[in-house]
């Protein structure tokens, strides 16, 4: 959440592009007002070259400290890379710094909302995936409901952690299709698997440990 932003601006605080002179500013929000915290000169028209002005960059990456947010005017080429490696976001608009202090804020309070609520999705959906418990140390994994969706959720998130641990008899597996990279990890592990057909699009894949004979 952005509550320190900083801008390229003019003496009219007008922003400017990453190649003009001009000054980055750097505004701190408390008690719900902008308040300019600290400013510093930059003339990059002095800039010759591809190196001098990565250097230059990185003096006013060093200006920001902990700001991880920045307005310009046009950020492309060197300085939008050196932004994004150094994990500042930038933005780009036309007019006064002040203007766009609150939307700013607004849109990076909201991504990190957003964030927040997609990460215990994720976590509930895992939850809800997790084996079932059949009895006799028989336990089900509904594969096939990760499988080919856009969760987020892989089958080695829902798989590796049960495989290792081993607390099963048998595990069955509803799939769509075998994860090509589940039978190194049944080798690994010393355990036996048998495929079947449960219909046009499912398979059920039981995964048990050998039994010494």
């Amino acid at each position: 959440m952005a509550k320190i932003i900083a801008s390229f601006v003019n003496e009219s605080r007008e922003i400017l592009p990453l190649n003009e002179n001009g000054e980055v500013v750097v505004f701190k929000k408390e008690m719900g007002h902008w308040s300019l915290i600290r400013s510093k000169r930059f003339d990059m028209r002095e800039v010759k070259n591809i190196r001098e002005l990565r250097s230059e960059m990185g003096n006013i990456i060093s200006f920001l400290d902990d700001c991880k947010t920045f307005i310009g005017n046009s950020i492309t080429g060197v300085p939008f890379f050196e932004l994004e490696k150094a994990e500042i976001d930038s933005w780009e608009f036309e007019g006064k710094a002040e203007e766009f202090l609150d939307y700013v804020y607004q849109k990076d309070l909201l991504e990190v909302e957003e964030a927040l609520l997609q990460s215990k999705e994720k976590e509930d959906e895992l939850a809800s995936l997790q084996p079932i418990d059949l009895g006799n140390g028989i336990f089900e994994v509904v594969l096939s409901k990760v499988q080919g969706t856009n969760l987020g959720i892989t089958s080695k998130q829902l798989l590796i952690p049960v495989l290792s641990k081993g607390a099963f008899y048998q595990l069955n597996v509803i799939c769509n299709h075998v994860p090509p990279w589940l039978e190194a990890e049944l080798i690994k592990h010393n355990f036996t698997s048998n495929i079947e057909k449960i219909n046009d699009k499912e398979l059920k894949l039981t995964i048990a440990k050998k039994v010494c004979t």
